[in-house]
């Protein structure tokens, strides 16, 4: 959104997320070349996967770059709740990434912290 002229620049629809309710997000902006790219990561409500979003600032459009799942040992992650006796505290409850977009971290709802290098920026050239 850019607040200051009241317009949404750009949306997206995660399909793994749809008729999910989103509980985190946490942005990290960096310079790039001769503009600025801004990270999203994105946390859904019941689910292990953590999707990574990118904002090119001067070409106004989001992009999906990468999806890590949590709990890689869960069985049936696009639908959870119809697992038997499924608990949710190894989901992910939040996310925070780095100032410099090298790190994310990813707090658990049952209190695990896991630390993870993020893939290197893109290279223009």
């Amino acid at each position: 959104m850019d607040v200051s002229r009241k317009l949404a620049l750009d949306k997206m629809e995660i399909p793994r997320f749809k008729g999910r309710r989103i509980i985190n997000i946490s942005t990290s902006t960096i310079e790039w070349v001769d503009t600025k790219l801004t990270y999203v990561s994105v946390v859904a409500r019941g689910s292990p996967v953590v999707s990574i979003i990118c904002f090119k600032h001067n070409d106004n459009k989001l992009y999906s770059f990468y999806s890590i799942n949590t709990a890689p040992a869960l069985e049936n992650t696009d639908a959870l709740e119809q697992n038997e006796g499924q608990t949710y505290l190894e989901l992910p409850a939040e996310t925070k990434l780095s100032l410099d977009c090298e790190f994310m971290s990813i707090i658990s709802f049952d209190g695990a912290v896991k630390v993870i290098r993020m893939p290197e920026i893109i290279d223009p050239m």
